[in-house]
């Protein structure tokens, strides 16, 4: 199943918009209807309970396995372009390793330590990994990104994590919604989906003159700033080369 022509549409006019637009963003709506145009993901036939207590998520998370088990291609799509916004960013983590002061962050930023977490990732895109190897690994850099990535990294590498940690998600359970609930297989009307292509974006055209340990988010000593040519230049990949790549290898991948 090539790329579908809905998406194609999307592209080009969202190239239109991001090299108009002073600030080259481009927009939540249009990012996620490129996502959607992509086709039905398994993420809208999954859903947590409504009470949400402990024996009902250990319910979904069996519901997940399951999933796991029968990809469709438009996961695969979409888990394909998670991981290439990844390593568009892996040049961000791994030109810092050297710098890298306090141990804590040596298993994640040392030398080799993204490149290696996007290849477990791709492992576990391809069903080389099992689901709970896979759930082993994302919950392990979630603890990471959601606590010492916030307190002691710069902007751009802390956005470089995110995507990680997004693309490790699509791999594993698909663009499930962060921080919502999912009723009966029915999505919310404000939906907010793990959005890779954004923190990758971030961690791409961020200056961030801080140093490690300043922390990113209190907020930083020095202001963050941005390269709007670098913006720039991150869209335009993403729509024209990265969207078809993904689409290409799904295919490969596929045979």
């Amino acid at each position: 199943m090539p790329m579908p022509p809905e998406t194609q549409q999307l592209i080009e006019q969202a190239l239109t918009t991001v090299r108009n637009d002073p600030q080259h963003t481009l927009n939540l709506y249009q990012r996620f209807a490129i996502y959607y145009s992509f086709g039905n993901s398994r993420y809208l036939s999954v859903g947590y309970s409504k009470d949400g207590n402990e024996s009902n998520f250990a319910e979904w998370d069996k519901v997940l396995e399951e999933e796991f088990a029968q990809p469709r291609r438009v996961d695969f799509a979409l888990g394909w372009l998670a991981i290439l916004s990844g390593k568009k960013v892996q040049p961000v983590c791994e030109k810092v390793w050297k710098q890298i002061a306090p141990d804590k962050y040596k298993k994640f930023l040392g030398k080799g330590a993204f490149a290696n977490s996007l290849q477990s990732c791709e492992k576990l895109l391809l069903r080389q990994l099992t689901y709970q190897e896979g759930a082993d690994l994302f919950y392990e850099i979630t603890y990471w990104v959601l606590q010492d990535a916030k307190h002691g990294v710069t902007y751009d590498i802390a956005s470089a994590y995110q995507t990680l940690y997004d693309a490790i998600g699509y791999a594993l359970i698909g663009p499930l919604p962060r921080g919502q609930i999912v009723v009966e297989g029915k999505l919310p009307e404000n939906i907010f989906i793990a959005d890779p292509a954004y923190s990758a974006g971030e961690a791409y055209s961020t200056i961030d003159e801080n140093v490690l340990g300043e922390g990113n988010w209190n907020p930083p000593p020095k202001p963050i700033k941005y390269d709007l040519s670098k913006r720039l230049e991150f869209w335009e990949w993403w729509l024209t080369e990265a969207i078809p790549q993904a689409w290409e290898l799904t295919e490969i991948n596929s045979k």
